[in-house]
């Protein structure tokens, strides 16, 4: 039990001592600065919509609102937090010296889980702020409310009528939490691993293209991302969903899956890797 404990332990020594790295960091203050930026942009056009008229929205259509209005900026930015895995200098140096291989690696799996986890709090807890002008109790959707209250048309409506009627809005924001951090671990354990073959471009470049490539194809032909992009399947309002239940479950599956098979990789070429750190200025591994 002592050996199990000290393994742990270890293990997050080495999460920590990232984490601290980047709470510390000018660019960490930069990325919570955009973020607060982003949801109070989100939710400052359903405040301006709803109080004239007396409207609300519940404490679970606030973030999801956010989550899927500002997809796109939450995923570029949560890239931004991740572009220097693993991060380099002298501690990763200490830590291989006083753990395993595995160990560290370890670490910093669950470095970037914690920073998936840190990103999707802080998203949640910005949008409740912005929204309290607004916020109601329940967990109906305010939409289908007003509906059948005959103070809104459905064309009026915020939310689709496919999600409100297959999930109530707890649910489905528990289920964005899934696709959106599941897709999101995926992209930072692709940086992660480009890190550890010495090419961090390799994994950077791919992930910023996966996340931006909607937007990208989108500038110059309009058509429905739906099919051709991973990050289309990363919210909860997807049609599929809706129509037939259980896909979101499939699609949290297999971006865990993506999840499990890079992490396997890393751990595979970890056992032939030369691993050299040098500082953040410069300088590559292996």
């Amino acid at each position: 039990m002592g050996r199990k404990k000290a393994k742990f332990t270890d293990v997050l020594v080495v999460a920590r001592m990232s984490l601290s790295a980047w709470a510390d960091s000018p660019r960490g203050a930069f990325v919570l600065l955009a973020m607060a930026m982003m949801c109070y942009g989100a939710l400052r056009e359903l405040r301006l919509a709803m109080l004239p008229m007396g409207y609300g929205i519940t404490w679970a259509e606030a973030p999801l609102f956010a989550f899927h209005r500002q997809s796109l900026l939450a995923g570029t930015l949560f890239l931004l937090l991740m572009t220097d895995l693993p991060k380099k200098g002298s501690a990763q140096n200490y830590q291989l010296i006083r753990t395993s291989r595995a160990r560290w690696l370890s670490g910093q799996v669950t470095y970037c889980l914690l920073m998936v986890a840190v990103f999707v709090a802080v998203m949640i807890a910005l949008s409740l702020l912005f929204a309290i002008p607004i916020l109601q109790a329940g967990n109906t959707w305010s939409d289908t409310a007003r509906e059948q209250l005959g103070y809104a048309l459905p064309s009026e409506a915020i939310f689709p009528l496919a999600t409100r009627e297959a999930m109530p809005p707890a649910r489905a924001l528990l289920i964005n939490i899934a696709l959106s951090g599941a897709y999101w671990l995926g992209l930072a354990l692709l940086i992660l691993f480009s890190g550890l073959i010495g090419q961090s471009l390799f994994g950077l470049v791919p992930a910023m293209v996966i996340q931006l490539l909607p937007w990208m194809v989108n500038t110059f032909v309009q058509m429905e991302p739906i099919y051709w992009f991973p990050g289309s399947y990363a919210t909860v309002f997807l049609p599929q969903y809706a129509q037939f239940p259980g896909r979101e479950l499939v699609a949290i599956a297999v971006f865990l899956s993506v999840d499990l098979l890079l992490v396997g990789l890393m751990f595979w070429r970890l056992k032939r890797a030369d691993l050299s750190f040098v500082s953040n200025q410069g300088g590559s591994m292996i």
